[in-house]
């Protein structure tokens, strides 16, 4: 396109409003590129000299303005700011009539104000007083600007100048306070929005003292009872309930406070409904508990936090959860009084509880439409935040008393035959909901029969109710504690009634998972009951049927080795595993396998038991091997079943290590299949600290890492394959941790640290996390300081952390994900705490531009670091300003 000129910008702007030309996207592109350029900085200045234009070519002209001086104030440092201040003051004053011209050319004084903090901060707000004195609107958005300005991360300025900036503003606060006093009503909304912005700035002695009979207080009474004025008034009354947390020195305004916010209960009440006041309201008040809840519980305040309890009808989810939250603080903080004052306080405290719990039960009811087709993620987050309330009343009330509520509503429930459906199964569903709280609450008590008549109660069917099962199921899988026998066998039937039934399978599946790993010793006594449900898992759908086998198996493992359950349940996959009709069948069966040997890791299992099984079935699994040799997904799933039972078995796996290690090396050098590496990462962490096995583990190394060199050589490659990349990595890591001496010296190790080196900034996070452990990792063997410290590696292989600390710094300007920057801050914090850090922090920041960090910011990062200060700290700066800088530039 054409050249930066004032024409060609006005010619593209009038395209951009007011036609639909057919290159918008690069007019877009080419305006933006403009704006990143430093010619802008001209051309500004030249396009507000134009006249008759419309008003959206004069906002385009500030918004590049406000954009300059946010990212680019770096490249005018040598003009004259003066002149440059006056200019921009002027505009105001041209402006002032343009509101949306006005605003900007407003917020562009307050990022400059940051910028020339030490040459004009002090006499910034007089000069503009006297500038501004006869255009009351625009001293007003100036102000508020100025204020807010100060707040915004985005600017890319030295933090000491904002913090100066700050320092000063605070000082002169108070008259900006007291000027707004003055103001006239006319402005009202503008003034409450200017005070809002100041508020930031704290109050003084001087305001504090003259605030109770304040103009600005009282502006605020009136404005919170206007719609349109509530969220600026609501925002500056919580602002100012915020400033006031020491009651001595604030305890008029406070006082004040507290008698106009029970004056509104009323209109707040009225509110309720509507859930933008609500929330606004709910905020006011919770505000008022949160600074001052000592004080109110000291003097027993229940007008407040009666009120607080009736606040928590409303349907509004952030409402409640900004309620739970007060609620959770005020138990946490009755629970931590000494013993005398709790006891003060009981009565009230105990009161509020229970008004509070049927309001929670209510809260959990859910819409008819929710009942049949399940709940809206909205009620899910409401039902969480209550549930942390009824968590706090069931330590307060104690967990029998509320159960026995809960117990009493369920039985009138369960007998009440006038009840609509709807109301009967949503209030069903409500208490069973509830049960999951006290459920979890439970687990360490030492009586627990009560509970189990509740559980008894809500399994003596399965529910015509989809939902009322669902979550009957779910209290059974947060329970994690065992069930009383008799208890055991009705929720068991009840469970295996529901897999027969509707109910969701992957709900009801974990529930008997859960059910079997928690109750294992007693469900020994029952394995044909549980290998009855293994046959039901079959033509459940694979994510239930594989929940299913998981807690099956935890079961059938701890039978005793002559009944043979494992391998009869075994057996329904590995029969006809060779003659597998299709891929699919092959990888469902060998996932079911892994699956059981999965579960036979714990070590009240017979490893006995699992050898004998796996031995049966290894000379399968080499079939396997040799005959889908070629096929990825078939290997995976083999070598899964094989991880498992090498878990189990550790060192007796060695009868099998040879044939084993034949196999991959022999299939890699084929196929590279990824799993392979995996598979030498499992086996070097079993075998590696034997004498007898360590030499035969770095020839598999030396083997592995010669072959796959051959495919990630480049940047490029690394990127086209993440899996190999990702289990190439892994297994060095895993080298590294379990034989470091024998590996640093192999011939190939010094070539995967240059690979490594060449991939930073791999955007794929599973191969990066891997990539970014092994460059970590080895540094530990090349840093002096380390406990792992390895001479070998400082010789010969630390000088590869100049160029890596380069590319660090290069992928975060770059931008990368948050995950993957956390492992590139954490290795680069690593590498600049060595004695060269400094010198090759330099370098590194060369690189970097102006608009991630100005050349005083970059003086102070290398400053700071030769002091080991504030590095994560620049660190998340730099990641900050690129992530920003690369939305503008898309």
């Amino acid at each position: 396109m054409e050249e930066f000129t004032a024409e060609n910008v006005l010619q593209a702007v009038h395209s951009m409003y007011t036609t639909q030309p057919q290159n918008i996207k690069n007019i877009d592109t080419w305006l933006k590129k403009y704006q990143k350029s430093s010619v802008a900085w001209t051309l500004v200045g030249s396009i507000f000299t134009i006249t008759n234009q419309p008003e959206y070519v004069y906002i385009f002209n500030a918004q590049t303005l406000k954009t300059k001086l946010m990212y680019d104030f770096e490249e005018i440092k040598g003009v004259d700011f003066l002149a440059f201040k006056n200019n921009i003051l002027n505009l105001c004053l041209q402006f002032a009539e343009c509101e949306k011209v006005m605003r900007q050319l407003a917020q562009c004084i307050g990022i400059l104000g940051i910028h020339l903090v030490e040459n004009w901060g002090d006499s910034m707000l007089r000069e503009i007083s006297m500038a501004f004195s006869a255009k009351v609107p625009l001293l007003l958005e100036v102000l508020r600007s100025i204020a807010e300005e100060l707040n915004d991360q985005s600017i890319v300025v030295d933090t000491d100048k904002s913090n100066l900036l700050r320092t000063i503003l605070e000082k002169q606060a108070p008259e900006i306070i007291k000027f707004l006093e003055t103001c006239s009503d006319s402005h009202s909304i503008l003034v409450l929005e200017v005070f809002l912005a100041w508020m930031q700035f704290g109050l003084d002695a001087e305001v504090a003292a003259i605030l109770p009979q304040s103009k600005l207080l009282l502006l605020c009474f009136q404005a919170i009872k206007i719609p349109e004025k509530f969220e600026t008034a609501c925002g500056v009354l919580c602002e100012i309930i915020n400033l006031t947390g020491d009651y001595e020195k604030y305890s008029e305004t406070v006082k004040v406070l507290v008698g106009f916010l029970i004056e509104l209960k009323e209109t707040a009440r009225q509110s309720i409904s509507d859930d933008s006041l609500a929330e606004g309201y709910i905020k006011l008040y919770t505000s008022l508990g949160n600074v001052h809840l000592n004080k109110i519980l000291q003097e027993q305040s229940t007008e407040i936090l009666e009120f607080l309890a009736d606040l928590f009808i409303t349907k509004s989810n952030d409402g409640i959860y900004l309620l739970s939250q007060f609620w959770h603080r005020f138990c946490r903080v009755f629970k931590r009084k000494e013993q005398q004052e709790k006891e003060s306080l009981n009565n009230l405290c105990v009161y509020l509880m229970q008004k509070m719990l049927p309001i929670c039960i209510k809260q959990f009811q859910i819409t008819p439409e929710e009942l049949t087709k399940g709940l809206e993620k909205e009620t899910e987050e409401i039902r969480y935040n209550v549930s942390v309330v009824l968590s706090d009343i069931s330590d307060i009330l104690s967990i029998q008393s509320v159960l026995l509520l809960l117990s009493n509503h369920l039985t009138n429930l369960i007998q009440n035959q006038s009840a609509s459906e709807y109301d009967k199964y949503s209030q069903l569903e409500a208490v069973a909901y509830s049960i999951i709280t006290i459920a979890e609450n439970s687990e360490h008590e030492t009586n627990n029969n009560e509970l189990f008549k509740v559980f008894c109660g809500l399994c003596q069917q399965v529910w015509p109710v989809n939902q009322l099962n669902s979550t009957i199921c779910s209290i059974f899988s947060a329970f994690n504690t065992k069930l009383e026998p008799e208890c055991l066998k009705v929720v068991i039937n009840y469970l295996v009634n529901c897999l027969k039934s509707n109910c969701t399978p992957k709900i009801v599946a974990t529930a008997v998972k859960n059910i079997c790993l928690h109750n294992v010793e007693e469900l020994v006594n029952y394995i044909p009951a549980i290998m009855a449900i293994h046959d039901l898992s079959i033509v459940a759908p694979e994510l239930a049927h594989e929940l299913l086998l998981e807690g099956i198996a935890s079961v059938v493992w701890r039978t005793p080795a002559e009944l043979r359950y494992i391998y009869t349940l075994c057996s329904t996959y590995t029969t006809n595993l060779l003659d597998a009709k299709s891929e699919q069948a092959l990888l469902f069966a060998c996932d079911k396998i892994a699956l059981i040997f999965k579960n036979s890791v714990d070590q009240d299992i017979d490893i006995m038991i699992v050898y004998g099984l796996f031995k049966e079935i290894w000379p399968q699994l080499q079939m396997l091997v040799a005959k889908f040799e070629s096929n990825d997904n078939a290997v995976e799933d083999i070598c899964r079943i094989v991880k498992h039972a090498m878990k189990k078995l550790q060192i007796a796996f060695g009868e099998f290590l040879e044939d084993f290690i034949r196999i991959i090396s022999s299939q890699f050098l084929k196929y590279h299949h990824s799993s392979y590496l995996y598979m030498a990462e499992q086996l070097v962490k079993i075998f590696a600290s034997s004498n007898l096995y360590e030499n035969i583990m770095i020839e598999l190394f030396n083997t592995l890492s010669n072959s796959t060199l051959t495919i990630l050589n480049s940047s490029q490659s690394l990127q086209e394959n993440p899996e190999l990349t990702e289990d190439f990595f892994g297994m060095a890591i895993r080298y590294l941790n379990h034989c470091s001496n024998l590996t640093l010296i192999t011939p190939n190790f010094e070539k995967i640290l240059i690979l490594g080196k060449v991939g930073i900034g791999l955007q794929h996070s599973e191969a990066a996390k891997c990539l970014y452990g092994f460059l970590d990792v080895t540094f530990d063997y090349c840093n002096s300081d380390s406990h792992h410290y390895n001479h070998y590696a400082g010789e010969h292989l630390l000088m590869h952390y100049k160029d890596i600390l380069f590319n660090l710094i290069s992928a975060i300007v770059g931008v990368v994900s948050g995950r993957i920057y956390d492992y590139i801050e954490e290795l680069s914090y690593k590498i600049l705490m060595i004695e060269k850090g400094v010198e090759w922090l330099q370098l590194a920041l060369n690189q970097v531009p102006h608009d991630c960090l100005t050349e005083t910011e970059k003086v102070k990062f290398v400053q700071q670091l030769q002091t080991n200060k504030n590095i994560h700290t620049w660190l998340d700066k730099l990641h900050k300003r690129s992530k920003r800088r690369a939305m503008r530039l898309r």
